[in-house]
């Protein structure tokens, strides 16, 4: 899933979403003691940025175009090169930035972007090259908005469901409270006894009266699930929470004032293989924190 050694990748560009995105992976290189590599990918047959404008592509040969891109992500960099805690690198790379960071994700332990919020409250724009990545990169992306306050407890939050495709997400999710020194907290939607429960459920329904019995098996499975966990990360305080509801809206209002939220993503398509699921879509566009989403294998 993802390299335990590789660096922290970001892709940046001109926008200042990207800048929040550098931050974002700046910080949390220094938590986990990882090099930052920071990607701008330039699509040179169209245009190049540069710091004062845009060059067109007739203006350009490949190799001019390869310099001016160089420029701006080393003068992105500039103020972080110096830092001797940090091992940071800017490379410029020719292609489309969705392509380039996923061929990036095959040797990074994470894919940080960036992503621009609405006027609607809560509301965030997850761009072309935000989903393309979340859908198809190997290892886990980082979709960064709202920059966590760091005035508030410091705390993680994890949606997961209470079977084998939770264990890569919650060893991310524990693995980042670790060293972000965060509590954790695992929350995990089911709904009524009359279906499958242990699972988070991306139905919108609603029934007045749960039985208490269905209420203490969730609690219980989740107990169950992360009892190991536990163990190995005897460092992280943990909170786990069973809820009956949609597992978008739970997760969204969870995510309030926390520094990070990660969800898995397993649904797959057999034509054009793994897509965004409707939850972890969902808390991209609404959370109110950085979302980590997961890969999780599947199958055909």
């Amino acid at each position: 899933m993802t390299s335990s050694h590789g660096p922290i990748v970001v892709g940046i560009d001109a926008s200042p979403d990207s800048g929040a995105a550098l931050r974002w992976a700046v910080k949390q290189a220094r938590a986990c003691h990882r090099p930052v590599r920071v990607i701008y990918a330039y699509p040179w047959l169209e245009a190049v940025q540069t710091e004062q404008h845009i060059v067109s592509a007739p203006e350009l040969s490949a190799t001019t175009a390869q310099a001016h891109a160089q420029q701006f992500v080393e003068q992105a960099i500039l103020s972080l090169a110096d830092d001797p805690e940090l091992s940071i690198e800017a490379v410029a790379i020719g292609g489309s930035a969705d392509h380039v960071l996923c061929r990036e994700s095959d040797s990074a332990y994470l894919v940080v972007v960036g992503s621009r919020k609405l006027h609607a409250v809560g509301s965030y724009l997850l761009g072309s090259v935000g989903q393309a990545v979340a859908n198809n990169a190997h290892c886990p992306t980082v979709v960064v908005r709202a920059e966590p306050d760091p005035g508030l407890a410091a705390e993680v939050v994890v949606g997961v469901s209470a079977d084998a495709s939770a264990e890569p997400v919650l060893a991310f999710a524990f693995e980042q409270a670790s060293w972000l020194g965060a509590r954790l907290r695992v929350v995990h939607g089911w709904k009524s006894p009359i279906g499958p429960r242990s699972t988070l459920f991306p139905l919108e329904f609603s029934e007045p009266n749960i039985d208490e019995l269905s209420s203490e098996a969730a609690q219980l499975d989740l107990a169950e699930l992360i009892a190991g966990w536990q163990d190995k990360f005897s460092d992280v305080e943990v909170i786990s929470e069973a809820r009956y509801g949609h597992p978008t809206s739970i997760l969204v209002e969870e995510s309030v004032g926390k520094q990070l939220l990660v969800v898995g993503n397993s649904t797959h398509h057999p034509l054009i293989g793994t897509v965004l699921g409707s939850v972890s879509l969902g808390v991209l566009h609404h959370a109110a924190c950085p979302v980590a989403v997961v890969p999780l294998a599947t199958s055909g």
